[in-house]
């Protein structure tokens, strides 16, 4: 960890200042508290983990190994452990809390009624359950008219984040969206979809067919970055992840964390989907996020097609969920 790096000096008090309260709280409850692990950043959000790590002085000679033996773990990264931390969960029915780019001033977001969370989280999958397809028009800096992107969720199945009270549940934090894996095969999926180059201020627009991102075009950061992941790794060209996010408390813009924002809107992802119930494997897992105050917004309806005929529902409009 950099020492000039300010936000990883503010991450690592924020750590040191839950673990101090986990510590008092074991104290009432009666369980232990495990040193913090640490372990050499993995370069890439959702990227496996380092076979090492190390805790309290001494080296961890293998890493999954170790959380594996946790009830709860609580993960507060640089780049995303999401990915491995779900399905090292879901192989051993302990419990993970994923927060990314964890920051103190993320708290506003986690400290929100959880049980009016649920309540819209519910309404807004109900309507989302029964879509065959979702379109999604943006708009913004360096994007033209006109372009959209079609994300075939037949067969899909949609989720809700927030839980995590039972034996292989996870969650990321903040929490708050309502999201499922794209169809992956045999699928519809198509159309231009832009993504915000922040470094420079520019938009890619990628093109997609068949859930698949064919073209990547440009020479932006952003370009450069995406078409050096998709040369290593081809399924890092998969459209993994169709998500709205519904936390009224969480912040957006582009100075905000990926996990916090991504709770204020929609977002979709590219990459791995494995450890959210899809079928591919990859290398990272990227969320591209947008929402009101983002310089690329959306608006989006869910697609109904029912005895040849197709309905559409408004679901979010200018970067913010409006159907619930």
């Amino acid at each position: 960890m950099p020492d000039n790096d300010e936000r990883k000096q503010d991450m690592a008090q924020f750590l040191e200042l839950w673990h101090s309260a986990a510590v008092e709280l074991s104290k009432k409850v009666g369980c232990n508290v495990l040193p913090i692990v640490k372990y050499f950043e993995t370069g890439a959000h959702s990227a496996p983990l380092p076979k090492t790590g190390f805790a309290a002085g001494e080296v961890i000679p293998d890493l999954c190994a170790h959380i594996a033996k946790a009830d709860i773990v609580i993960a507060m990264t640089t780049f995303s452990a999401t990915g491995p931390l779900f399905r090292i969960t879901a192989e051993t029915g302990n419990r993970a809390v994923s927060i990314p780019g964890a920051q103190a001033d993320m708290w506003p977001a986690m400290s929100i009624d959880y049980l009016m969370l649920k309540k819209r989280s519910d309404a807004l999958k109900s309507l989302l359950e029964e879509a065959t397809g979702i379109e999604v028009s943006f708009s913004g800096k360096h994007v033209p008219e006109g372009t959209n992107l079609f994300v075939d969720v037949r067969g899909s199945k949609w989720h809700t984040d927030g839980k995590c009270g039972n034996p292989g549940e996870s969650t990321n934090l903040p929490a708050g969206e309502v999201y499922c894996v794209p169809r992956e095969s045999s699928s519809e999926t198509r159309g231009t979809w832009p993504v915000y180059s922040p470094e420079d201020g520019n938009v890619v627009l990628l093109k997609v067919e068949g859930n698949k991102i064919i073209d990547v075009p440009g020479d932006s950061r952003k370009a450069v970055g995406m078409r050096r992941a998709i040369e290593k790794d081809p399924n890092c060209a998969n459209v993994a992840e169709m998500s709205f996010g519904l936390n009224d408390a969480a912040r957006s813009g582009e100075d905000v964390s990926v996990i916090e924002k991504e709770k204020a809107g929609p977002h979709i992802a590219w990459g791995m989907s494995i450890h959210l119930g899809g079928t591919v494997t990859a290398g990272q897992h990227n969320d591209e996020v947008y929402t009101n105050d983002t310089p690329v917004t959306v608006t989006v309806h869910a697609v109904y097609e029912r005895d040849g005929s197709a309905a559409r529902k408004l679901i979010a409009e200018n970067g913010k969920v409006v159907a619930v």
